[in-house]
């Protein structure tokens, strides 16, 4: 464990709402994180209903295991960061019109 998020309110469904509100502004890069898991937990009607135990993970596997995206999503996601890369854009920008014209070939 690397840290802890702690939050403190009057009632219950409000430490929901503020570990909620900092859980979706948490970043942290390089190291992979349960913080989409945990959000889960955080909106399942049955926990913000405070009907849980220690039970609760493995009665609502299904509802809180990770949703992959789709392959579209997934390419568009990746296009965006590759022509998002400052070394991709200097390399287009670099290029001249002609060159760019007739796509990668060169002689």
């Amino acid at each position: 464990m690397l840290g802890k998020i702690i939050v403190h309110a009057p009632t219950r469904n409000e430490a929901i709402l503020k570990a909620t509100e900092q859980l979706r502004e948490f970043v942290l890069l390089g190291v992979k994180t349960n913080s989409d898991y945990l959000l889960k937990v955080l909106n399942h009607p049955s926990f913000q209903a405070g009907k849980y135990d220690t039970g609760f993970t493995d009665e609502y596997t299904e509802d809180l295991l990770q949703e992959l995206p789709s392959q579209e999503k997934l390419q568009t996601i990746l296009a965006t960061a590759y022509l998002s890369d400052r070394t991709t854009r200097l390399l287009q920008e670099a290029t001249p019109a002609l060159y760019g014209a007739i796509g990668d070939w060169r002689n």
